[in-house]
């Protein structure tokens, strides 16, 4: 079943003109995208079996890329970085190491990223909302940071304004250019997420008009909890869209 699968992905990265599409894999996405957020739960148990799959679904991925997507991307020096961390996250879950799993899954998603950047392909939801998770990491780490980073208040609230622009950016994307986010902005699943994520959003936003630090850490968690998850939502509902 699982071969059959991976056929039928493998067929539909292929256009109308028969040319291979070479920058959008909803299933590698999805494998990697369930290993990083599986990482944060202690009670995780599919790492072996889904880095498994990923693998096995590179390995027929690899079978329908040119040899050359863009001459502004250094494609070879990508396989070689792809298989290397493949293995690397492949390690880390024999030795039950899910920091190491999150760091290179993450990592991973952010290779496929920067090969669709360098190709010039159509916006891809699903890197606009890594990118979102990018201001989230830094106003983690900031938070957590007994030097508050080295920002000044201001700088700060930078963060926290730039984190609002880029999610408005995101739904205010148009429907008609993305097949794929009208049927997630479609679906409940999505208007429970984004819901969550927003009521998560205010919350921080709130724990910050009192000025210390540690009344932050908790909205902040909650914060990046709804966002892998609607993360998450976005990737299995490309998935099952490919399919």
């Amino acid at each position: 079943m699982r071969q059959i699968i991976l056929l039928l992905l493998l067929l539909n990265s292929i256009d109308l003109a028969g040319q291979p599409t070479v920058t959008e894999f909803p299933d590698i996405d999805r494998s990697l995208i369930r290993l990083w957020t599986g990482s944060f739960d202690p009670l995780y148990e599919d790492c072996i079996e889904e880095i498994k799959y990923l693998k096995e679904t590179w390995e027929y991925t690899k079978c329908v890329l040119p040899e050359r997507p863009s001459e502004h991307f250094l494609f070879d020096e990508f396989l070689v970085d792809v298989d290397y961390y493949i293995e690397t996250i492949q390690s880390a879950c024999a030795q039950s190491k899910k920091l190491n799993v999150r760091k290179y899954s993450y990592h991973l998603l952010h290779e496929f990223r920067n090969m669709r950047e360098c190709t010039g392909r159509r916006i891809y939801i699903l890197d606009e909302y890594i990118e979102l998770y990018d201001v989230y990491e830094e106003l983690h780490e900031t938070i957590y940071d007994p030097m508050f980073g080295l920002l000044e208040w201001f700088e700060f609230k930078g963060l926290v304004e730039g984190f609002r622009e880029k999610l408005d950016r995101i739904n205010a994307f148009e429907e008609d250019e993305n097949l794929e986010m009208k049927l997630y902005r479609n679906s409940d699943e999505y208007k429970f997420y984004l819901g969550n994520l927003e009521s998560c959003f205010l919350n921080f936003e709130q724990s910050l008009e009192s000025g210390y630090q540690s009344d932050f850490e908790l909205p902040c968690d909650e914060l990046g909890q709804s966002m892998r998850a609607i993360i998450l939502g976005y990737s299995d509902m490309c998935m099952l869209h490919d399919l």
